[in-house]
């Protein structure tokens, strides 16, 4: 069995546990920004590729933003680690960055970016209501 040690009360727990079993603290669970792996919170480093867990780092492709809390999670996980909330499949994604948002979402949780969205009507594929299709060029005024 491997150890960890409490942060709050310094006591070794097992690295499994979600709670101290002492003094109640938390370890909730870490995702690592690198290679995605889930971990007791407690951690500074990653078990799995060794990134630093309290650096913010940008997120590979792989992660996108969960569309109620705005937590970080893998692309195809259904529900969201830090809220819950069960994230659709069919969730459209943000143009610019990739990241899933809701249809009536107004602005990227993930880049920040106005969701202009409409689908071209030569390439049907999404795109901002500029005046061309980012893909295939289409004049759109």
């Amino acid at each position: 069995m491997k150890t960890i040690i409490c942060p709050r009360c310094g006591k070794k727990q097992d690295e499994t546990f979600n709670f101290c079993k002492d003094c109640g603290s938390s370890f909730a669970l870490k995702q690592c920004p690198d290679c995605g792996t889930l971990q007791n919170g407690v951690f500074m480093f990653c078990k799995k590729c060794g990134a630093s867990l309290s650096a913010e780092k940008s997120y590979a492709k792989n992660f996108r933003t969960c569309p109620k809390c705005g937590g970080k999670v893998l692309e195809n996980d259904r529900f969201c680690i830090h809220c819950g909330e069960e994230i659709s499949p069919n969730t459209e994604k943000c143009i610019y960055c990739g990241n899933p948002v809701l249809s009536t979402d107004k602005f990227c949780t993930n880049c920040g970016k106005e969701l202009n969205i409409i689908t071209c009507p030569k390439c049907a594929k999404k795109t901002t209501s500029d005046n061309f299709c980012i893909h295939c060029g289409y004049h759109l005024h």
